[in-house]
């Protein structure tokens, strides 16, 4: 069965204009516009039950000022820094905003592209550390040739581990477990999560594992608890022969 036929916006406009500014009635509006009465009694109906502020753009009145909306999306970098993981509500408190809802703030959100995503379980870097690494890798560029990694370190050393998680959708949908990010935000600091990767029921294999670049991996040795006295064994039992080799050849 064929549609109802689409009236062009000019006809609407033309038939809006003749109820407006002329005393015909609705039977020689139709008459005039080649339609049937009933198409010009919506179209004039539609019209008359539109707001006078309203007729020219479509939706109600906003809820939010652009003040308000801009301090809300500043607070998301505010909490970010001092309290990590937040809900919409806390967002609310934080910038005075109580006279509309939880849900106006979530689509205000959403529309700057900002959703309640998952947290992923990566190593918090403080402000203090990534300061000090860009210093460290500062002073590399200006003392050292890009050289310096292959011709002067004999070998890396590196703790490891392999994690198998046992139940990560229920991790996922644990406490504290998403955060308000965009999507390119996953790596970004403050959207990350703290504890262990593991979490409940994961089990962990830990490695110690040393790695050149010309030769590849040397030791691989799984080990418990990392700590002083492991590590100096670590590099006794593997390396102190080698090391004592090459001063004596220096020598």
């Amino acid at each position: 069965m064929p549609g109802r036929k689409r009236i062009p916006e000019q006809t609407k406009a033309t038939i809006r204009a003749l109820k407006t500014r002329t005393h015909l009635t609705l039977e020689e509006i139709a008459l005039r516009c080649s339609i049937s009465k009933t198409s010009v009694q919506r179209i004039v109906s539609a019209k008359d039950k539109m707001p006078e502020n309203c007729r020219q753009f479509c939706g109600g009145k906003k809820k939010l000022t652009p003040e308000q909306e801009a301090l809300t999306i500043r607070g998301i970098l505010q909490l970010r820094d001092e309290e990590g993981s937040f809900s919409s509500r806390r967002l609310m408190e934080r910038t005075g905003i109580h006279h509309v809802t939880d849900r106006t703030v979530r689509r205000l959100l959403n529309r700057n592209s900002y959703f309640f995503l998952q947290a992923r379980k990566k190593g918090l870097v403080s402000q203090t550390d990534k300061d000090q690494r860009v210093e460290f890798a500062r002073k590399m560029q200006a003392e050292y040739s890009p050289t310096v990694w292959t011709d002067s370190v004999a070998l890396y050393l590196d703790g490891v581990s392999f994690i198998y998680k046992t139940n990560p959708l229920d991790q996922a949908r644990a406490p504290k477990g998403r955060v308000w990010r965009k999507k390119s935000e996953g790596l970004t600091r403050g959207c990350l999560a703290k504890g262990s990767k593991s979490r409940t029921g994961g089990k962990v294999a830990k490695f110690m594992v040393a790695i050149s670049h010309s030769k590849g991996v040397l030791v691989c040795e799984r080990y418990k608890r990392m700590d002083g006295n492991y590590f100096a064994s670590f590099i006794d039992q593997h390396f102190m022969q080698r090391i004592e080799s090459a001063l004596a050849a220096r020598r």
